[in-house]
């Protein structure tokens, strides 16, 4: 689609009276771009795609997951038409069928996306309980514990990992830390409240640490 965007302008200026196969695709396109907008006009169609960077700004980075169901609703409605057929209207002219692929492509994000939010927030719902818990947990355990912990010259693997995890997290910048390094952590009073005060907020680095010592055999929280 980006490498045919010159071609709008001119392709759009000659058709006054488009057929349906042009018409409907790209006023599904304007609604899904401009939702604000009542009553999508063909004028308002050439008016909005009158500017060729529309295709590299608006088109490129436009997220479907932001779609109302209202939106949803009056696209389906377009797409329901006879003359929707991309691999028709492909044929017939190359620069709508596009319009209309990307038109389809992003419904079917937007749909997916709605049918997976509800399971989406659940899941986030039951995590945040879980993550409650084990805070409570936490705070439970007295440094005298944590401290005995640190005296221990060679743990189960298990707990090398839980701690090495929780180090990646809240210390991120020291990477991944042998067992003499956190035994060390463990005695820093302010180890635990930082794990207590974490944020969620993880770099991509951090992310595939903390990944590859969960899949480990050894991670157990059962």
């Amino acid at each position: 689609l980006c490498s045919q965007k010159g071609n709008f302008p001119e392709l759009l200026r000659k058709l006054d009276k488009p057929p349906d196969h042009i018409r409907i695709p790209m006023e599904a396109a304007v609604l899904l771009l401009m939702p604000s907008v009542r009553n999508i006009t063909w004028e308002e169609v050439r008016r909005h795609f009158r500017d060729e960077n529309v295709i590299e700004t608006d088109m490129r980075i436009f997220q479907a997951e932001t779609l109302q169901q209202d939106t949803r609703d009056k696209v389906k409605t377009l797409m329901r038409s006879k003359v929707w057929d991309v691999n028709a209207i492909m044929r017939e002219n190359f620069i709508i069928g596009s319009v209309a692929s990307w038109v389809q492509q992003q419904m079917e994000i937007a749909y997916c996306h709605a049918e997976m939010k509800p399971l989406m927030t659940a899941r986030t719902k039951l995590a945040q309980q879980a993550l409650e818990q084990a805070k409570d947990d936490i705070r439970a355990i007295n440094m005298a514990t944590v401290r005995e912990v640190a005296l221990l010259g060679k743990p189960p693997e298990g707990i090398i990992i839980a701690f090495q995890a929780a180090s990646v997290m809240v210390r991120p910048h020291l990477g991944k830390p042998t067992w003499k390094e956190l035994q060390t952590a463990l005695r820093d009073s302010s180890f635990i409240p930082d794990i207590l005060n974490f944020d969620g907020n993880l770099t991509e680095d951090a992310k595939s640490k903390v990944d590859e010592l969960i899949g480990s055999r050894a991670w157990d929280v059962s």
